[in-house]
């Protein structure tokens, strides 16, 4: 790929980037990131913290609620 078309799929990407942040898909953001030449570790850092942290203190929050919620009775 010449540096041209590089250049505008970059800026294509980033352009998705803020339409993407804008709807509130900021989930999307780190994944579009990952595709580019930018740092790919970073960008799994943030999508594990993004959507990694979540689904965890949900799993947590499910696992504690039934023996927490047992012990009321």
């Amino acid at each position: 790929m010449d540096k041209q078309t590089h250049l505008k799929v970059k800026k294509m990407a980033y352009q998705l980037l803020k339409l993407l942040t804008l709807i509130g898909l900021t989930f999307f953001a780190p994944l579009l990131r990952g595709g580019t030449d930018e740092i790919p570790e970073e960008h799994a850092r943030q999508l594990f913290f993004i959507m990694g942290v979540p689904v965890i203190a949900t799993f947590c929050f499910l696992g504690l609620k039934p023996p927490l919620q047992s012990q009321d009775r």
